[in-house]
């Protein structure tokens, strides 16, 4: 597959499907995601145009693009001009997140704040705590015992995902020209398309890898079985006539050759996959899956390998995907690093690293420090063999944070901490304060409490997490730390809440608080329409619109809070036209929707789509004499109701 100037083919060309679409104009070529092309039309555009409001909205426009090839600091000069222009929320919101991955954290505070006490919206108010938290704990302060060194594998295009083949061996993906005389042709970063290629160590010499792996499509993100006789990689090519998608491939070696790769059916064809990592004696193997045509919601799944060969992918459990981006899995024995742009980190991506447990689960996601990480995107990091008596860790990843804003391969050591002579001088008693977090679980529907609720928190080890007879659980949790906390209950759908535990020990009175949180958990009642509000279809289409995406992301989000569930999805029309059209219409929007639940990564065994027409109305009413408007707007109406859990 290709890449781009920014985090790698998979996160960009997943979506990469119209990039070489013939434009007319600067807006267009965005939609399209020809980046590179709108940035230069956008600029011509905002300088002809006249109203303000329109300048506004080009400049908008060129921030996002700017964005999208990870040029921040472009993105943020166009950001301004279209608030100076017109104060929108959207372009707010949009250099609030631009300020924080350039490490401008003390504006982007300051706009998260007036978004958070304008609009109590999570968006905003998750992002102002988080990144309180982040600048008043400092944890964008460099740990000192690491050094970091560029390669002069580096060059003046994007070289990502490093993969260590021997020890000084490395193999990395890049969009460099594969020969002098080939063309730029990929409209997204206005670079070449990428592929595999070798640097030795030693000699900072870089060759393409091997002929039977790079194509003229994108390749990258590769590993390595611990044989080195298999290898799996991220491919993005055009199916069928149709638009670029992602897929891992396959290839053996055969007497010291590759063999003709092959790709592994993981999902249906319009599903994005790669970024593939192998653990536990290659039996597992964890990447990162994303719908088409879809930024927001990549997450980690996982496949084992059977003499049969590998197993359907699953969602891996756990605390580790989030509402966030989870990409670039790599594997150190049974330690798993990965990255995700959830608002607790610094900026962009973040490395985040965890370890499979005794009992076969995932450990919770521990953030790795600065500068491994920072404001920039960081990712794919692999640990290589420590060199020297004082280096106690090093290793390589992937970090946009350089000049020209590419991604670039970073070497790191860690070095084992200098021990100063000790000078007795009197300190100060540190004050002491314990935090607990205290729960009400109730019933959504009576409002009763619910008792033996399970809490699953995703950085602390609680045994026995139950609620009581009065639906309340109690515990103590480390000061200064964000907490995701799952809570089940037999019978009842799951929900997850996010808490903080970070405290002003200036306002803190005596030696402990504690943090109370409510949840109400609705029952799951088999058979039951549940009506979702705000699906609208154009008149006699079954597209799904881009505002009825919103309510069917609540649903998918639901879905993944409780993979057991099935659920079948309806859909209804109105009493007006023929019954058989109304039928065909309904059945038709509702398998649209199916569709759209798919893409977004829910298994398609989960969903079944069934169209009800005119059949089965909300408010029965005689058609042509006495049903109005409102009877007729109810009982056009998506539903869902649950099959089995």
């Amino acid at each position: 597959m290709k890449q781009i100037a920014c985090i790698v083919f998979f996160l960009v060309l997943t979506q990469a499907c119209d990039v070489q679409r013939k434009v007319a104009t600067g807006g267009e070529a965005y939609e399209l995601k020809q980046y590179s092309k709108a940035i230069k039309m956008l600029s011509s555009e905002y300088n002809k145009a006249g109203n303000p409001d329109s300048k506004s909205y080009i400049a908008y426009l060129a921030g996002q693009s700017h964005m999208a090839v990870r040029d921040v600091g472009s993105a943020i000069e166009w950001y301004e001009k279209s608030l100076r222009l017109s104060d929108q929320d959207r372009c707010r919101y949009a250099l609030a997140k631009a300020y924080k991955q350039n490490e401008e954290y003390d504006k982007s505070l300051a706009m998260f704040g007036d978004l958070a006490r304008k609009n109590n919206i999570p968006e905003y108010t998750e992002g102002y705590r988080s990144l309180k938290s982040i600048v008043d704990n400092k944890k964008y302060k460099a740990d000192p015992s690491y050094e970091l060194v560029s390669p002069k594998g580096n060059s003046q295009y994007n070289e990502y995902s490093p993969f260590l083949i021997e020890e000084d061996k490395l193999l990395f993906s890049s969009d460099r020209p594969a020969d002098t005389n080939e063309p730029l042709t990929y409209e997204w970063s206005g670079n070449f398309y990428s592929n595999l290629y070798l640097l030795d160590l030693n000699s900072n010499e870089v060759k393409p890898y091997d002929v039977i792996i790079n194509t003229s499509e994108h390749e990258g993100s590769a590993v390595l079985n611990s044989r080195r006789d298999e290898i799996y990689y991220t491919r993005c090519e055009e199916m069928e006539l149709r638009d670029k998608h992602c897929r891992i491939y396959m290839s053996t070696k055969d007497r010291g050759m590759w063999t003709d790769p092959i790709a592994i059916s993981f999902f249906e064809e319009r599903v994005n996959v790669g970024h593939p990592a192998l653990m536990a004696d290659d039996s597992l193997m964890i990447f990162s899956v994303g719908p088409h045509g879809n930024y927001d919601s990549y997450d980690l799944y996982y496949s084992r390998r059977l003499p049969t060969g590998w197993t359907k992918a699953a969602y891996l459990p756990g605390a580790i995907n989030t509402a966030g981006n989870e990409k670039f899995p790599t594997s150190d024995q049974d330690t798993m690093y990965f990255s995700s742009d959830v608002s607790f980190g610094l900026g962009g991506l973040d490395i985040y690293k965890t370890y499979i447990t005794s009992d076969g689960s995932f450990s919770n996601p521990e953030l790795l420090p600065a500068p491994i990480n920072s404001g920039a995107d960081d990712f794919g990091l692999v640990r290589t063999s420590v060199k020297g008596k004082d280096i106690i860790e090093s290793g390589i990843f992937t970090s946009t944070r350089g000049a020209g804003a590419n991604d670039e391969l970073v070497f790191y050591e860690r070095m084992k901490p200098i021990v100063e002579e000790e000078i007795d001088e009197p300190v100060e008693e540190e004050r002491v304060v314990r935090v607990f977090i205290a729960a009400k679980v109730t019933n959504e529907k009576t409002g009763e409490n619910l008792s033996k609720a399970k809490l699953n928190f995703n950085t602390l080890d609680v045994p026995n997490a139950l609620t009581d007879g009065k639906g309340t659980f109690v515990t103590e949790v480390e000061i200064n730390k964000n907490y995701k906390i799952k809570i089940d209950k037999e019978g009842f759908f799951s929900k997850s809440v996010d808490l903080s535990s970070y405290l002003d020990l200036a306002t803190v009175k005596g030696s402990s608080k504690t943090i109370n949180f409510a949840v109400k958990l609705m029952p799951i009642e088999l058979d039951k329409e549940v009506v979702i509000d705000n699906i609208f279809y154009d008149y006699d289409k079954a597209d799904i619109r881009e505002d009825a995406k919103p309510p069917l992301d609540t649903l998918v989000n639901l879905l993944k809070e409780n993979p057991a569930i099935t659920i079948e999805l309806a859909s209804h029309t109105d009493c007006r036209g023929e019954i058989d059209y109304n039928l065909n219409l309904s059945e038709r929007r509702a398998l649209s929707a199916v569709k759209y639940m798919v893409s977004k990564g829910i298994a398609g065994e989960r969903l079944t789509s069934r169209g009800y027409g005119e059949g089965f109305p909300t408010n029965p009413c005689n058609c042509d004499v006495d049903c109005s408007e409102t009877d007729h707007q109810a009982n056009r109406r998506t539903t869902f109701k649950v099959l089995d859990y």
